[in-house]
Protein backbone atom coordinates (compact mmCIF):
# COMPACT_ATOMS: atom_id res chain seq x y z
CA UNK A 1 0.00 0.00 0.00
CA UNK A 2 1.24 4.02 -0.61
CA UNK A 3 0.86 4.01 3.96
CA UNK A 4 3.58 0.95 4.02
CA UNK A 5 5.97 1.87 0.96
CA UNK A 6 6.07 5.66 2.67
CA UNK A 7 6.47 3.86 6.07
CA UNK A 8 9.05 2.17 4.63
CA UNK A 9 10.64 3.98 2.57
CA UNK A 10 9.93 7.71 1.77
CA UNK A 11 12.31 8.79 -0.34
CA UNK A 12 12.01 5.59 -2.67
CA UNK A 13 8.38 6.65 -2.49
CA UNK A 14 8.86 9.97 -3.69
CA UNK A 15 10.91 8.87 -6.81
CA UNK A 16 8.51 5.86 -7.73
CA UNK A 17 5.10 8.55 -7.54
CA UNK A 18 6.90 10.78 -9.72
CA UNK A 19 7.75 8.30 -11.74
CA UNK A 20 4.47 6.95 -12.45
CA UNK A 21 3.16 9.78 -13.11
CA UNK A 22 5.47 11.67 -15.36
CA UNK A 23 6.82 8.11 -17.51
CA UNK A 24 4.18 5.28 -16.67
CA UNK A 25 0.93 6.95 -17.98
CA UNK A 26 -0.57 7.07 -14.34
CA UNK A 27 -2.39 9.73 -12.62
CA UNK A 28 -4.66 9.09 -9.72
CA UNK A 29 -2.78 7.02 -7.91
CA UNK A 30 0.40 9.13 -7.95
CA UNK A 31 -1.52 11.80 -7.05
CA UNK A 32 -3.16 9.55 -3.42
CA UNK A 33 0.67 8.83 -3.07
CA UNK A 34 1.20 12.14 -2.91
CA UNK A 35 -1.79 12.83 0.28
CA UNK A 36 -0.06 10.14 1.85
CA UNK A 37 3.80 10.84 1.36
CA UNK A 38 2.56 14.82 2.80
CA UNK A 39 1.59 13.35 6.12
CA UNK A 40 5.01 11.53 6.17
CA UNK A 41 7.38 14.01 4.94
CA UNK A 42 6.45 17.56 4.00
CA UNK A 43 9.76 18.45 2.65
CA UNK A 44 9.83 15.61 0.36
CA UNK A 45 6.04 16.39 -0.78
CA UNK A 46 7.12 19.65 -1.14
CA UNK A 47 9.86 18.68 -3.56
CA UNK A 48 7.34 16.77 -6.25
CA UNK A 49 4.50 18.40 -5.45
CA UNK A 50 4.89 20.18 -8.81
CA UNK A 51 6.07 17.16 -10.90
CA UNK A 52 2.65 15.28 -9.69
CA UNK A 53 0.06 18.16 -9.35
CA UNK A 54 0.42 19.36 -13.23
CA UNK A 55 -2.89 20.77 -13.90
CA UNK A 56 -6.25 22.60 -12.29
CA UNK A 57 -7.59 19.43 -12.26
CA UNK A 58 -5.08 16.97 -10.61
CA UNK A 59 -5.27 20.19 -7.85
CA UNK A 60 -8.83 19.54 -7.42
CA UNK A 61 -8.41 15.44 -7.26
CA UNK A 62 -5.62 15.91 -4.63
CA UNK A 63 -7.90 18.60 -2.13
CA UNK A 64 -10.60 15.66 -2.65
CA UNK A 65 -8.47 12.91 -1.67
CA UNK A 66 -6.90 15.21 1.41
CA UNK A 67 -10.91 15.91 2.47
CA UNK A 68 -11.59 12.04 1.77
CA UNK A 69 -8.37 10.49 4.21
CA UNK A 70 -9.89 13.24 6.67
CA UNK A 71 -7.12 15.32 6.88
CA UNK A 72 -8.63 18.95 6.12
CA UNK A 73 -6.77 21.22 3.94
CA UNK A 74 -2.83 19.44 4.52
CA UNK A 75 -1.64 21.72 6.99
CA UNK A 76 0.56 24.98 6.21
CA UNK A 77 2.92 23.21 3.79
CA UNK A 78 0.08 21.90 1.64
CA UNK A 79 -1.97 25.24 1.80
CA UNK A 80 1.57 27.18 0.51
CA UNK A 81 2.69 24.47 -2.03
CA UNK A 82 -1.26 24.61 -3.41
CA UNK A 83 -1.17 28.38 -2.97
CA UNK A 84 2.15 28.72 -4.86
CA UNK A 85 0.54 26.79 -7.49
CA UNK A 86 -2.30 28.84 -8.24
CA UNK A 87 -0.45 31.88 -7.94
CA UNK A 88 1.38 30.42 -11.79
CA UNK A 89 -1.68 29.80 -13.16
CA UNK A 90 -2.40 31.67 -16.70
CA UNK A 91 -5.02 33.04 -18.32
CA UNK A 92 -5.77 29.62 -20.66
CA UNK A 93 -5.66 27.63 -17.52
CA UNK A 94 -8.21 29.50 -15.53
CA UNK A 95 -10.48 29.86 -18.74
CA UNK A 96 -10.01 26.15 -19.29
CA UNK A 97 -11.17 25.24 -15.72
CA UNK A 98 -13.59 27.47 -14.57
CA UNK A 99 -16.40 25.78 -14.58
CA UNK A 100 -18.45 23.92 -11.92
CA UNK A 101 -18.01 20.64 -11.66
CA UNK A 102 -18.25 17.82 -9.31
CA UNK A 103 -15.74 18.53 -6.33
CA UNK A 104 -13.48 21.52 -6.29
CA UNK A 105 -13.99 24.18 -8.60
CA UNK A 106 -11.17 26.76 -9.08
CA UNK A 107 -13.29 28.74 -7.62
CA UNK A 108 -13.46 26.66 -4.57
CA UNK A 109 -9.79 26.37 -4.60
CA UNK A 110 -9.01 29.75 -4.59
CA UNK A 111 -11.35 30.33 -1.69
CA UNK A 112 -10.11 28.18 0.07
CA UNK A 113 -6.96 28.03 -0.14
CA UNK A 114 -6.77 31.54 -0.04
CA UNK A 115 -3.19 32.48 -2.25
CA UNK A 116 -2.12 35.71 -1.95
CA UNK A 117 -2.02 37.32 -5.44
CA UNK A 118 1.74 37.88 -6.53
CA UNK A 119 0.82 40.74 -8.88
CA UNK A 120 -1.97 42.71 -10.04
CA UNK A 121 -2.79 40.82 -13.16
CA UNK A 122 -2.97 37.23 -10.33
CA UNK A 123 -5.24 39.36 -8.06
CA UNK A 124 -7.49 39.67 -11.68
CA UNK A 125 -7.37 36.45 -12.05
CA UNK A 126 -8.38 35.08 -8.79
CA UNK A 127 -11.28 37.57 -9.06
CA UNK A 128 -12.48 36.60 -12.22
CA UNK A 129 -12.51 32.72 -11.44
CA UNK A 130 -14.77 33.65 -8.45
CA UNK A 131 -16.80 35.06 -10.65
CA UNK A 132 -16.38 38.90 -8.85
CA UNK A 133 -15.18 41.01 -11.55
CA UNK A 134 -16.74 40.98 -15.35
CA UNK A 135 -14.69 40.74 -18.30
CA UNK A 136 -14.69 44.52 -19.23
CA UNK A 137 -13.32 45.38 -16.22
CA UNK A 138 -10.22 43.11 -16.71
CA UNK A 139 -6.32 44.44 -17.29
CA UNK A 140 -6.13 45.12 -21.24
CA UNK A 141 -3.40 42.32 -20.80
CA UNK A 142 -6.14 39.89 -20.65
CA UNK A 143 -7.61 40.02 -23.12
CA UNK A 144 -8.60 35.82 -23.53
CA UNK A 145 -11.17 36.56 -21.26
CA UNK A 146 -12.56 39.13 -23.03
CA UNK A 147 -12.89 37.36 -26.47
CA UNK A 148 -13.98 34.80 -24.16
CA UNK A 149 -17.31 36.40 -22.95
CA UNK A 150 -17.72 38.41 -26.06
CA UNK A 151 -17.91 34.46 -27.84
CA UNK A 152 -20.56 33.81 -25.27
CA UNK A 153 -22.67 36.25 -26.65
CA UNK A 154 -21.98 35.49 -30.51
CA UNK A 155 -25.30 35.91 -32.35
CA UNK A 156 -23.73 34.78 -35.96
CA UNK A 157 -20.57 32.36 -37.21
CA UNK A 158 -18.61 35.27 -38.29
CA UNK A 159 -18.72 36.60 -35.08
CA UNK A 160 -17.78 33.57 -33.32
CA UNK A 161 -14.99 33.08 -35.32
CA UNK A 162 -13.63 36.62 -35.13
CA UNK A 163 -13.48 36.17 -30.89
CA UNK A 164 -11.77 32.84 -31.55
CA UNK A 165 -9.30 34.30 -33.58
CA UNK A 166 -8.66 37.95 -31.74
CA UNK A 167 -8.43 35.60 -28.09
CA UNK A 168 -6.74 32.53 -29.38
CA UNK A 169 -8.89 30.34 -28.35
CA UNK A 170 -8.14 26.78 -27.68
CA UNK A 171 -10.78 24.10 -28.76
CA UNK A 172 -11.09 22.28 -25.68
CA UNK A 173 -12.73 26.12 -24.50
CA UNK A 174 -15.01 26.68 -27.41
CA UNK A 175 -16.53 23.07 -27.88
CA UNK A 176 -18.49 23.56 -24.82
CA UNK A 177 -19.07 27.00 -25.25
CA UNK A 178 -21.00 28.01 -28.57
CA UNK A 179 -22.76 25.50 -31.11
CA UNK A 180 -19.99 23.92 -33.46
CA UNK A 181 -20.04 25.07 -37.19
CA UNK A 182 -17.79 24.44 -40.12
CA UNK A 183 -16.47 27.56 -40.16
CA UNK A 184 -15.63 27.43 -36.32
CA UNK A 185 -13.72 24.03 -37.18
CA UNK A 186 -11.83 25.61 -38.98
CA UNK A 187 -11.18 28.57 -37.17
CA UNK A 188 -9.95 25.98 -34.61
CA UNK A 189 -7.69 23.55 -36.93
CA UNK A 190 -4.55 24.74 -37.56
CA UNK A 191 -3.96 25.08 -33.29
CA UNK A 192 -5.43 21.94 -31.93
CA UNK A 193 -3.04 19.73 -30.48
CA UNK A 194 -1.71 16.88 -32.59
CA UNK A 195 -3.95 14.44 -30.15
CA UNK A 196 -7.02 16.56 -30.60
CA UNK A 197 -6.72 16.38 -34.45
CA UNK A 198 -6.75 12.87 -34.25
CA UNK A 199 -9.61 12.63 -31.89
CA UNK A 200 -11.40 15.10 -34.09
CA UNK A 201 -10.75 14.31 -37.46
CA UNK A 202 -14.56 12.51 -38.39
CA UNK A 203 -15.97 15.80 -37.37
CA UNK A 204 -13.72 17.37 -39.66
CA UNK A 205 -14.37 15.30 -41.95
CA UNK A 206 -18.48 15.42 -41.28
CA UNK A 207 -17.69 19.55 -41.81
CA UNK A 208 -15.90 18.94 -45.11
CA UNK A 209 -12.47 20.63 -44.10
CA UNK A 210 -10.93 17.50 -44.80
CA UNK A 211 -10.28 17.81 -48.29
CA UNK A 212 -9.80 21.74 -48.09
CA UNK A 213 -6.89 21.30 -45.59
CA UNK A 214 -5.32 17.51 -47.17
CA UNK A 215 -1.34 18.89 -47.65
CA UNK A 216 -1.36 20.70 -44.01
CA UNK A 217 -2.90 17.86 -42.39
CA UNK A 218 -0.75 15.25 -44.59
CA UNK A 219 1.87 16.83 -43.32
CA UNK A 220 0.73 17.31 -39.21
CA UNK A 221 -1.00 13.51 -38.91
CA UNK A 222 2.24 12.04 -39.55
CA UNK A 223 4.82 14.59 -38.25
CA UNK A 224 7.44 12.06 -36.71
CA UNK A 225 8.56 14.27 -34.35
CA UNK A 226 5.50 15.79 -33.23
CA UNK A 227 4.30 12.15 -32.84
CA UNK A 228 7.32 11.51 -30.38
CA UNK A 229 6.42 14.67 -28.33
CA UNK A 230 2.72 14.03 -28.06
CA UNK A 231 3.67 10.14 -26.95
CA UNK A 232 0.69 9.15 -29.47
CA UNK A 233 0.27 5.05 -29.15
CA UNK A 234 -0.48 3.24 -32.46
CA UNK A 235 -4.07 2.69 -30.91
CA UNK A 236 -4.98 6.46 -31.07
CA UNK A 237 -4.42 6.20 -35.16
CA UNK A 238 -6.79 3.38 -35.12
CA UNK A 239 -9.64 4.47 -33.18
CA UNK A 240 -9.62 7.61 -36.07
CA UNK A 241 -8.87 5.24 -38.88
CA UNK A 242 -12.54 3.74 -38.17
CA UNK A 243 -14.95 6.28 -38.44
CA UNK A 244 -13.27 7.81 -41.39
CA UNK A 245 -14.18 7.63 -44.94
CA UNK A 246 -11.86 9.60 -46.96
CA UNK A 247 -9.44 7.20 -49.10
CA UNK A 248 -6.11 9.34 -48.71
CA UNK A 249 -7.03 10.15 -45.55
CA UNK A 250 -6.97 6.59 -44.08
CA UNK A 251 -3.77 5.84 -46.09
CA UNK A 252 -2.33 9.46 -43.84
CA UNK A 253 -3.47 7.11 -40.52
CA UNK A 254 -1.53 4.22 -41.82
CA UNK A 255 1.23 6.06 -41.60
CA UNK A 256 0.77 7.70 -38.89
CA UNK A 257 0.17 4.08 -37.15
CA UNK A 258 3.60 3.20 -37.93
CA UNK A 259 5.47 5.81 -37.28
CA UNK A 260 3.71 6.11 -33.61
CA UNK A 261 6.08 2.00 -33.18
CA UNK A 262 8.38 4.44 -31.53
CA UNK A 263 5.91 5.84 -29.01
CA UNK A 264 5.85 1.88 -27.23
CA UNK A 265 8.62 1.13 -25.16
CA UNK A 266 11.99 -1.27 -26.00
CA UNK A 267 10.88 -5.18 -24.34
CA UNK A 268 13.74 -6.46 -22.98
CA UNK A 269 15.33 -10.38 -24.03
CA UNK A 270 13.27 -13.05 -26.73
CA UNK A 271 8.98 -12.52 -26.91
CA UNK A 272 6.84 -14.74 -28.21
CA UNK A 273 3.45 -12.87 -28.95
CA UNK A 274 0.25 -14.73 -29.37
CA UNK A 275 -2.74 -13.38 -30.54
CA UNK A 276 -6.37 -14.16 -29.80
CA UNK A 277 -8.48 -15.13 -33.11
CA UNK A 278 -11.40 -16.75 -31.72
CA UNK A 279 -14.98 -15.77 -32.68
CA UNK A 280 -15.80 -13.42 -29.80
CA UNK A 281 -12.79 -11.39 -31.38
CA UNK A 282 -14.19 -9.85 -33.66
CA UNK A 283 -14.83 -6.24 -34.78
CA UNK A 284 -12.79 -3.26 -32.41
CA UNK A 285 -11.58 -5.67 -29.89
CA UNK A 286 -9.91 -7.50 -32.46
CA UNK A 287 -8.71 -4.16 -34.29
CA UNK A 288 -6.91 -3.06 -31.02
CA UNK A 289 -5.42 -6.44 -30.15
CA UNK A 290 -4.30 -7.09 -33.56
CA UNK A 291 -2.55 -3.19 -33.76
CA UNK A 292 -0.93 -3.93 -30.27
CA UNK A 293 0.21 -7.34 -31.61
CA UNK A 294 1.80 -6.27 -35.30
CA UNK A 295 3.13 -3.28 -33.59
CA UNK A 296 4.83 -5.00 -31.29
CA UNK A 297 6.35 -7.03 -33.47
CA UNK A 298 7.23 -4.48 -35.27
CA UNK A 299 9.20 -2.24 -32.59
CA UNK A 300 11.17 -6.30 -31.71
CA UNK A 301 12.16 -5.33 -35.60
CA UNK A 302 10.80 -9.01 -36.11
CA UNK A 303 12.70 -11.16 -33.83
CA UNK A 304 10.18 -12.38 -31.80
CA UNK A 305 7.77 -15.13 -32.60
CA UNK A 306 4.13 -14.32 -33.46
CA UNK A 307 1.37 -16.58 -33.67
CA UNK A 308 -2.61 -16.40 -33.99
CA UNK A 309 -5.00 -19.19 -31.80
CA UNK A 310 -7.87 -20.20 -31.59
CA UNK A 311 -8.09 -23.75 -30.94
CA UNK A 312 -5.26 -24.20 -33.14
CA UNK A 313 -1.49 -21.92 -33.85
CA UNK A 314 -1.69 -19.93 -36.95
CA UNK A 315 1.21 -18.14 -38.67
CA UNK A 316 -0.05 -14.65 -39.73
CA UNK A 317 3.30 -14.06 -41.84
CA UNK A 318 3.96 -10.55 -40.20
CA UNK A 319 5.70 -8.17 -42.09
CA UNK A 320 7.93 -5.10 -41.31
CA UNK A 321 7.27 -3.87 -44.78
CA UNK A 322 3.36 -4.32 -45.20
CA UNK A 323 1.32 -1.39 -42.79
CA UNK A 324 -0.17 -2.63 -39.49
CA UNK A 325 -3.49 -1.67 -40.35
CA UNK A 326 -3.22 -3.43 -43.22
CA UNK A 327 -2.22 -6.57 -41.45
CA UNK A 328 -4.54 -5.98 -38.63
CA UNK A 329 -7.44 -6.00 -40.99
CA UNK A 330 -6.83 -9.34 -42.53
CA UNK A 331 -7.14 -11.24 -39.23
CA UNK A 332 -10.30 -12.99 -39.41
CA UNK A 333 -12.37 -13.86 -36.02
CA UNK A 334 -13.46 -17.73 -35.68
CA UNK A 335 -13.53 -20.78 -33.51
CA UNK A 336 -13.18 -21.39 -30.11
CA UNK A 337 -10.25 -20.41 -27.51
CA UNK A 338 -7.57 -22.69 -26.28
CA UNK A 339 -5.40 -20.02 -24.42
CA UNK A 340 -2.36 -22.89 -23.62
CA UNK A 341 -1.97 -23.98 -27.32
CA UNK A 342 0.47 -21.63 -27.83
CA UNK A 343 2.73 -22.61 -24.52
CA UNK A 344 2.08 -25.85 -25.59
CA UNK A 345 3.88 -25.21 -28.88
CA UNK A 346 6.77 -23.80 -27.34
CA UNK A 347 7.09 -26.67 -24.71
CA UNK A 348 6.71 -29.44 -27.67
CA UNK A 349 9.28 -27.47 -29.82
CA UNK A 350 11.48 -26.98 -27.11
CA UNK A 351 11.56 -23.07 -27.86
CA UNK A 352 13.45 -20.95 -25.52
CA UNK A 353 11.73 -17.19 -24.77
CA UNK A 354 12.12 -14.88 -22.04
CA UNK A 355 8.52 -13.19 -22.55
CA UNK A 356 5.37 -14.37 -23.57
CA UNK A 357 2.78 -12.42 -23.99
CA UNK A 358 -0.82 -13.17 -24.41
CA UNK A 359 -3.31 -11.17 -25.90
CA UNK A 360 -7.25 -12.21 -25.62
CA UNK A 361 -10.19 -11.52 -24.37
CA UNK A 362 -12.36 -14.72 -23.28
CA UNK A 363 -11.93 -17.90 -20.69
CA UNK A 364 -10.57 -21.26 -21.96
CA UNK A 365 -13.36 -23.27 -23.54
CA UNK A 366 -11.21 -25.69 -25.09
CA UNK A 367 -7.66 -27.41 -24.28
CA UNK A 368 -6.12 -28.31 -21.91
CA UNK A 369 -5.19 -26.39 -18.59
CA UNK A 370 -3.26 -23.20 -19.09
CA UNK A 371 -2.17 -23.58 -15.48
CA UNK A 372 -0.78 -26.78 -16.30
CA UNK A 373 1.08 -26.00 -19.76
CA UNK A 374 2.92 -23.04 -18.52
CA UNK A 375 4.33 -25.17 -15.34
CA UNK A 376 5.79 -27.62 -17.31
CA UNK A 377 6.99 -24.68 -19.72
CA UNK A 378 8.51 -22.83 -16.74
CA UNK A 379 10.18 -26.44 -15.32
CA UNK A 380 11.42 -28.06 -18.34
CA UNK A 381 12.65 -24.95 -20.91
CA UNK A 382 12.75 -21.53 -18.64
CA UNK A 383 12.17 -21.67 -15.44
CA UNK A 384 12.05 -17.61 -15.88
CA UNK A 385 9.84 -17.13 -18.89
CA UNK A 386 7.39 -14.39 -17.47
CA UNK A 387 3.90 -14.27 -18.79
CA UNK A 388 1.42 -11.10 -19.62
CA UNK A 389 -1.96 -11.65 -19.80
CA UNK A 390 -3.88 -9.17 -22.07
CA UNK A 391 -7.33 -9.57 -21.80
CA UNK A 392 -8.88 -6.41 -23.85
CA UNK A 393 -12.21 -6.95 -22.65
CA UNK A 394 -13.01 -6.11 -19.53
CA UNK A 395 -14.41 -9.40 -17.76
CA UNK A 396 -12.42 -10.35 -14.72
CA UNK A 397 -13.91 -14.25 -14.55
CA UNK A 398 -12.18 -14.59 -17.34
CA UNK A 399 -8.84 -17.02 -17.60
CA UNK A 400 -7.57 -17.82 -14.24
CA UNK A 401 -4.18 -16.95 -14.08
CA UNK A 402 -1.43 -18.86 -11.66
CA UNK A 403 -0.09 -16.64 -8.68
CA UNK A 404 3.18 -16.05 -8.78
CA UNK A 405 5.64 -13.34 -9.14
CA UNK A 406 6.58 -13.97 -13.24
CA UNK A 407 3.03 -13.64 -14.36
CA UNK A 408 1.35 -10.77 -15.28
CA UNK A 409 -2.73 -10.16 -15.70
CA UNK A 410 -4.26 -7.23 -17.30
CA UNK A 411 -7.77 -6.60 -17.44
CA UNK A 412 -9.78 -4.14 -20.07
CA UNK A 413 -7.29 -1.81 -22.12
CA UNK A 414 -5.79 1.89 -21.83
CA UNK A 415 -2.66 3.35 -23.08
CA UNK A 416 -1.21 2.58 -19.89
CA UNK A 417 -1.72 -1.43 -20.85
CA UNK A 418 1.38 -0.57 -23.25
CA UNK A 419 3.88 0.76 -20.33
CA UNK A 420 2.97 -2.08 -18.01
CA UNK A 421 3.42 -4.64 -20.83
CA UNK A 422 7.41 -2.99 -21.45
CA UNK A 423 7.60 -2.71 -17.21
CA UNK A 424 6.29 -6.35 -16.72
CA UNK A 425 8.58 -7.94 -19.43
CA UNK A 426 11.66 -6.17 -18.65
CA UNK A 427 11.42 -6.89 -14.86
CA UNK A 428 9.97 -4.65 -11.79
CA UNK A 429 13.57 -5.41 -10.39
CA UNK A 430 14.54 -3.51 -12.83
CA UNK A 431 12.01 -0.78 -12.82
CA UNK A 432 13.10 -0.38 -9.07
CA UNK A 433 16.85 0.17 -10.16
CA UNK A 434 15.58 2.85 -12.79
CA UNK A 435 13.41 4.58 -10.25
CA UNK A 436 16.17 4.06 -7.81
CA UNK A 437 18.55 6.36 -9.94
CA UNK A 438 15.85 8.96 -10.27
CA UNK A 439 17.22 12.23 -9.24
CA UNK A 440 14.49 14.63 -7.41
CA UNK A 441 14.66 18.53 -8.05
CA UNK A 442 15.78 20.74 -5.64
CA UNK A 443 13.09 22.52 -6.33
CA UNK A 444 10.43 21.81 -9.26
CA UNK A 445 8.15 24.63 -10.99
CA UNK A 446 5.41 24.21 -12.98
CA UNK A 447 2.97 27.39 -15.01
CA UNK A 448 -0.39 24.81 -13.97
CA UNK A 449 -1.14 25.08 -17.44
CA UNK A 450 -0.04 21.36 -18.87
Amino acid sequence: SHEAATDEDPFFMAKAIVYARTKGFMRLQPIYGLVVLSGVSPNLFERIFPLVIRTVADLSDFLMLMKAAGRGQGGRVVKRVCADFLNRLNEYAVLKYNGQGRGFSLSDMVRVIHPKPVSAIQSALFAYSRGLVAAEDLPQELSQFRAYEALKMAKTEGEAVRFIKLGRLPHNIVTGTVKMTSGIWEALLKDMPLFALIRHLSVLERHGLVEKHREWLQERIADKEAIKRAMILPQRYVEAYRYINTHWLKDVLRLGVEKSVTSIPDIKGKTAIFLDRSGSMEGKILMTAATFAFSLYKKTCGDCLFMLFNTKLYDPKPSLYDSIISQAERIEALGGTDTSVGIRHLLENKIVVDNIIIITDEEQNAGSSFNTQLSDYRRKINSDAKVIIVNVSPYANAMNPPEDELTFYVYGWSDAVVSYVANAANGYCTLIDVIENEVLPDACRSDGSA
